[in-house]
């Protein structure tokens, strides 16, 4: 199962419960982005890339949740696309009659650091393994497949360049655009990176 965010209000305490949880449930090998950090396009080409069961999504981005919709959940299928509503409507089905959960709340996992993580739970489910991977890597080089990176460099960085603005609307992909640009773009385009 591949687990993602935006990165965003309660992001990184759902990452951990949601590990906690699928410790306790039986599901073996978890993938989550850098700091629980992992964009939706880049949570659905690993899926398709490590031919997961599927992926689970926290965030606000086209599922708006919580007291004041600033946070959701999304579930990716395995071929990385969103859950057709026959498989949402049947999660909401049984989610209503759930009575109880099994929840490892003792177990802690450290999202900052690259690699994998292995766990060997006191319970019927042996071992448990988390992978924290590079939030970009995957995701990017998909898109350096796709785009000319160095044609886009050009339009942004040579003469008569190109002015854009960036708004990645609090999504997982500023990290992508960080990556795409080198410094110097970064502070002309978003001082606050600098």
């Amino acid at each position: 199962m591949v687990v993602g965010s935006d990165g965003r209000y309660f992001s990184r305490t759902a990452t951990e419960i949601v590990v906690q949880m699928a410790a306790a449930n039986g599901i073996g090998r978890l993938i989550i982005g850098q700091n629980g950090i992992l964009s939706t396009p880049a949570v659905s080409c690993i899926i398709r890339k490590i031919k997961a069961a599927g992926g689970i999504i926290l965030t606000a981005s086209h599922c708006p949740g919580g007291p004041g919709g600033e946070f959701g959940v999304k579930f990716n299928v395995a071929n990385g696309g969103p859950a057709p509503d026959v498989v949402s409507d049947k999660i909401y089905q049984i989610s209503k009659t759930i009575e109880e959960y099994a929840i490892c709340p003792d177990l802690r996992i450290d999202l900052s650091r690259l690699g994998r993580q292995e766990f060997d739970l006191e319970n019927k489910f042996k071992p448990f393994r988390v992978e924290i991977v590079d939030p970009v890597d995957v995701y990017l080089n998909l898109l350096r497949t796709i785009f000319d990176f160095n044609a886009i460099k050009s339009l942004l960085t040579g003469p008569g360049q190109l002015k854009i603005r960036v708004d990645a609307m609090h999504g997982g992909n500023f990290v992508v655009f960080a990556q795409l640009v080198d410094k110097k773009c970064q502070r002309d385009l978003y001082p606050c990176w600098a």
